[in-house]
């Protein structure tokens, strides 16, 4: 990592010491953990050359020969069904190829243990697999991987978070400016307006009921005058883009493809 990056990382993990990496939605309800969805993309063991040339699986999915890439950050529930089916719907709407990596390593959040207990141990738990000084190093890897690997994309990637997932969102539109073109979160957690202020490329930010209607983020991100807002979506639930969606639910299902459609429009204008 250059020693501008390795500054700015720096200063991001301060700054997110300073706060949780999740919100009080994060512990509400435990996911929906069946899916008998089947996902058009497929698992892959990669090598990052750049972080220590550490093994990754990594979710890929959508054309090899797209244009344009997203860096898919999953919410604390790591790979699951419904994850990969909103992946997939990003990119088959925005004909992107869609990356998902296992930035947990294979240590996300096990929903089968979902007690009072565990969730009082989840602020701990996400900052030792999650905090950003673990996922930093992790992220610049991934960036240079997508590069080598899907050169057309090198000047047209963006990144999409889920939950905490959207913190790293928020944090890397700041840390990473340099490699991401936009963002874009549904349902963030911890989600401040400084994230907003500090952004220094366009974001969508969905909020659910669970994060309210966020005012004064949206006027932030409203003087920014590049395509950057947020739209919230005040009848779903914490989660209905990731591992708390139940697209067996009409409404679910509808509302999901909704946002999804939302995200391929805006990377369609800022990519």
């Amino acid at each position: 990592m250059s020693t501008s990056a390795n500054n700015t990382a720096t200063t991001s993990k301060s700054t997110e010491q300073a706060a949780p990496l999740h919100s009080a939605a994060c512990c509400k309800r435990a996911p929906v953990v069946y899916s008998d969805y089947t996902p058009k993309g497929a698992v892959q063991i990669v090598t990052l050359e750049s972080a220590a040339g550490k093994s990754m699986e990594v979710y890929s999915t959508g054309p090899a020969n797209a244009t344009r890439a997203i860096i898919f950050i999953y919410d604390i529930f790591g790979f699951h069904p419904a994850t990969f089916q909103v992946a997939d719907l990003l990119s088959e709407q925005l004909k992107a190829r869609v990356v998902m990596p296992d930035l947990l390593l294979g240590n996300a959040f096990d929903a089968a243990t979902w007690t009072p207990q565990e969730q009082a141990k989840l602020g701990a738990w996400l900052q030792n697999h999650g905090g950003w000084h673990v996922v930093s190093p992790l992220l610049v890897g991934v960036f240079d991987w997508l590069a080598a690997t899907y050169p057309a994309t090198r000047d047209h990637t963006g990144m999409v978070g889920l939950c905490w997932g959207g913190k790293v969102t928020l944090i890397s539109l700041m840390a990473f400016a340099d490699r991401l073109r936009a963002g874009a979160t549904p349902h963030p957690s911890a989600s401040e307006v400084n994230d907003a202020v500090n952004a220094k490329r366009p974001v969508l930010v969905i909020p659910s009921a669970d994060e309210g209607e966020l005012d004064e983020m949206a006027a932030v991100l409203a003087e920014k005058k590049d395509g950057s807002r947020v739209v919230p979506f005040l009848d779903m639930h914490h989660g209905f883009c990731g591992a708390r969606a139940d697209f067996k639910d009409e409404k679910n299902r509808q509302r999901t493809a909704e946002a999804v459609q939302l995200m391929a429009d805006f990377f369609e204008q800022v990519l």
